[in-house]
């Protein structure tokens, strides 16, 4: 278990550099941020002061490097707009975005796992191949899609619901629902697949044979074996959150992360954007490593087949 963790570990820490690297790189060859600063129409002079402050005029390999060695002790860097850590520009904003992202998990595995479920108990039947249709279509649908549709149907033709803001409950409906429905399918259509695997196992047909009831058959074999492929996509499942919850908040504008990296991407803030960028990369990488973690604690075969 040891060497297992270890190269888990070791696999991350690669990651995130590469993903730090990636983040500085392409932010500072994407143009010069002191035209979107201080406007299209600036002088040399001010440009060259505006490079001299932040530190723009150095070769690009000593920013990296003195980004790193600020980022070893929890700098983040300033943000151009109001000269702010950007760390608390994003901390600002992340408790809406964290709001959003558990409701809409929430959401989505208390439709999908149980409908998946009954999928698969009901393989064959109308009702499977309802679940399983309507899981493709919530799928395929883009989050951004779905939310304009609900806000034409709740907020412009019934006007029963709030379309843009988070002042109250009611305006937690549509971007919970718009943002939980395709990881909704997807827990479903991979909940389906997980049980009918194991319903197939031997030992799940002996434990039928032997009249075993299906509450017990299911609590000892059925929900520990299907378990592990839906925690193993919770990686995947927060990726979608965090690019899902970027377009919804800018769709329902509700003031959190993912506007902000728009309204700051549009203004060439490099600190703010590049702070956004490594935490959710860092947020995703840590997810993929808990769960890799915790499916080889269930199963130790994982340790010696994942390697």
């Amino acid at each position: 278990m040891t060497s297992y963790v270890s190269v888990k570990l070791l696999r991350a820490f690669v990651t995130t550099f590469i993903l730090v690297t990636f983040a500085f790189t392409v932010l500072r060859m994407s143009g010069d941020p002191s035209t979107a600063v201080l406007g299209l129409d600036v002088d040399a002079a001010a440009q060259e002061r505006f490079h001299e402050r932040w530190g723009l005029d150095r070769p690009l390999t000593e920013q990296f490097a003195d980004y790193l060695r600020d980022l070893a002790v929890g700098d983040f860097g300033r943000s151009f707009v109001g000269d702010r850590p950007a760390i608390s520009v994003v901390l600002d904003r992340l408790p809406q975005t964290l709001t959003l992202m558990g409701a809409a998990l929430a959401l989505a595995l208390l439709i999908g796992v149980p409908l998946g479920g009954l999928a698969a108990f009901r393989y064959g039947t109308p009702a499977d191949r309802a679940i399983i249709a309507g899981a493709t279509v919530g799928y395929c649908v883009p989050d951004f899609v779905i939310g304009i549709l609900l806000i034409l149907l709740f907020g412009a033709t019934l006007q029963i619901l709030p379309i843009s803001g988070n002042a109250s409950l009611a305006h937690y409906i549509m971007p919970v629902l718009a943002l939980a429905a395709p990881n909704a399918s997807l827990f479903a259509r991979i909940t389906r697949s997980a049980v009918l695997d194991v319903l197939s196992q031997p030992h799940v047909i002996a434990a039928r044979m032997r009249g075993l009831p299906w509450s017990t058959t299911a609590l000892r074999h059925i929900v520990p074996n299907a378990s592990i492929p839906v925690i193993t996509i919770f990686g995947l499942v927060l990726g979608g959150l965090v690019v899902g919850a970027t377009v919804t908040e800018n769709v329902f504008a509700w003031p959190g992360v993912g506007q902000l990296l728009v309204t700051s991407a549009r203004n060439r803030d490099l600190a703010v954007v590049q702070t956004i960028v490594i935490l959710g990369g860092v947020a995703m990488v840590l997810a993929n490593l808990m769960v890799d973690l915790f499916c080889a604690w269930i199963d130790p075969r994982i340790r010696v087949t994942s390697r």
